[in-house]
């Protein structure tokens, strides 16, 4: 938080600050594109500076978000997947046993088939369109926070 301070001081731009008030629409982008000019409310053009205090605030609304939803079951098996083959490359590596090759081997074929079997994302407006007809009413991609996003998420798959 400490960069909060420093950033009052300086605060050249607004900028969101929490996953309770970032737009949903804003926080896809920032991941689609890996630039934090989204993070900043309006239209104003953040500058190098800002830059630095931009990153800060998008580690912490991150690390908010993982703390508050955590992990999804699909990330923490594709990592189990990962860490697998990291640990049968190291044992290879170190012992030079020749089976370790066609487990490699066999971990690869794997990890290759779990991600052509999943399917692609969908686009933000249609998951939105599924959630505003559970909830009933129109859910806005301008409107709706991040940490009402994944509610509506979380509600709708604990049904």
């Amino acid at each position: 938080m400490l960069f909060l301070k420093a950033w009052d001081n300086y605060n050249k731009v607004d900028y969101y600050s929490t996953i309770d008030e970032m737009p949903i629409k804003k926080w896809f982008a920032v991941h689609k594109t890996g630039e934090y000019k989204h993070l900043v409310k309006g239209d104003k053009t953040p500058t190098e500076k800002d830059y630095i205090y931009l990153a800060e605030a998008w580690e912490f609304m991150h690390n908010e978000y993982m703390q508050r939803f955590g992990l999804s079951e699909e990330f923490m098996a594709d990592l189990n997947q990962s860490v697998r083959l990291a640990e049968l490359q190291a044992n290879f590596i170190i012992t030079k046993k020749p089976h370790y090759k066609t487990l490699i081997k066999i971990e690869k074929e794997k990890i290759k088939d779990s991600k052509v079997v999943q399917p692609k994302p969908k686009e933000l407006d249609s998951i939105l369109a599924v959630i505003s007809k559970y909830q009933g009413h129109k859910v806005s991609s301008k409107e709706t926070t991040v940490s009402e996003y994944y509610n509506y998420i979380n509600n709708m798959t604990n049904v």
